[in-house]
């Protein structure tokens, strides 16, 4: 059985390794659009505002897609959208420029944990409103 110290460690010596790595890639043709650890910092995965409409669009037109009527989440890296996903299902907006596959599926992944949350709760309201169960009287603990 593994020790917590011989896990930490050999996970502390893969992280060192592949920050090694990413100096060795920048250069390479096809190794990344840009540094490809960074597309995993500051990431923000939330729900669309009005206020996002006009960088909403300014994407569809980049990724040569309609915008989807309804609720979006959006994913921004730095305070940048780069990507978006209807809540009510459909394909993902993106920037064709940028690496966003990974971003896709966070959005992929919030949005299925959005949606049945909002089912677990409709299903939650409607048994609040459903008929009592009838127990005879002789069958009541006393």
């Amino acid at each position: 059985m593994w020790s917590e110290q011989v896990t930490g460690g050999l996970a502390a010596e893969h992280a060192r390794d592949l920050r090694a790595m990413v100096p060795a890639t920048r250069g390479i043709r096809g190794a990344g659009f840009d540094d490809p650890v960074a597309v995993y910092d500051g990431v923000t995965i939330r729900r669309s505002h009005a206020s996002d409409r006009a960088a909403l669009r300014r994407l569809a037109q980049l990724d040569s897609r309609r915008l989807a009527e309804g609720e979006l989440l959006v994913a921004e890296v730095d305070g940048e959208l780069r990507a978006a996903l209807p809540l009510a299902g459909g394909g993902a907006i993106a920037d064709p420029f940028r690496p966003t596959a990974p971003l896709v599926s966070l959005l992929g992944l919030r949005a299925a944990q959005i949606r049945a949350t909002e089912a677990e709760t409709t299903r939650a309201a409607d048994s609040a409103h459903a008929a009592p169960l009838y127990v005879p009287h002789r069958w009541s603990a006393r």
